[in-house]
């Protein structure tokens, strides 16, 4: 797994997303993992910073959203001989609290209200 953290201009709080099977999967989910949030896309420069991003981290070809979010949408419903994936979860918080929400998952522990 691979746990990205972005922070946008005039966001007080960061956006973090994850790639599961990211050995598998490459960076390529990331591109559109962000929109699962309300506030991710509403800005060019949200735009620009991933095409940016795409080529400063070298993948091929240019960076076209449209065709990316179509394969990411029906990446996550199931298809012959294929288990859908999980629709993707990005969280509001820093990289170090995301990481302990995530810790957290995976050690079974809950955040309790005192």
């Amino acid at each position: 797994m691979t746990v990205y953290e972005v922070v946008s201009p005039f966001s007080l709080v960061p956006f973090c997303t994850t790639v599961h099977k990211f050995s598998e999967q490459g960076h390529r989910p990331f591109f559109t993992s962000l929109f699962a949030c309300s506030d991710w896309g509403l800005r060019m420069s949200d735009i620009a910073f991933l095409e940016d991003t795409w080529t400063q981290i070298g993948m091929e070809g240019y960076l076209d959203l449209d065709a990316e979010m179509k394969r990411a949408t029906e990446m996550c419903f199931p298809s012959q001989g294929m288990m859908p994936q999980a629709e993707p979860t990005v969280y509001r918080a820093t990289l170090e609290e995301t990481l302990d929400i995530l810790g957290n998952k995976l050690t079974g522990k809950v955040n309790q209200c005192v």
